[in-house]
């Protein structure tokens, strides 16, 4: 999956999470909407790091922490 590059936003997800959750690390599933997309267009980890909440998005190429600014609207999930 990483190393191939094959999977999307939700495979990613699953697989970060359930290393953070291997690791020790709280983490929980954001998705967002954005402007012109129908219902919730993206799924990403959320781990907490350093005392605060920060995005890991394996699917885009900027560094951990950043996020989507234009989501019109974002819902954390706690994951099991």
């Amino acid at each position: 999956l990483f190393r191939g590059g094959i999977g999307d936003c939700d495979d990613f997800t699953a697989a970060m999470a359930a290393l953070f959750t291997a690791a020790g690390i709280p983490v929980k599933a954001r998705i967002i909407q954005l402007p012109g997309v129908r219902g919730w267009a993206h799924i990403y980890p959320v781990a907490f790091v350093d005392g605060a909440w920060r995005a890991f998005d394996a699917t885009e190429r900027w560094p951990a922490g950043w996020e989507f600014r234009n989501a019109t609207r974002r819902l954390d999930l706690e994951l099991l």
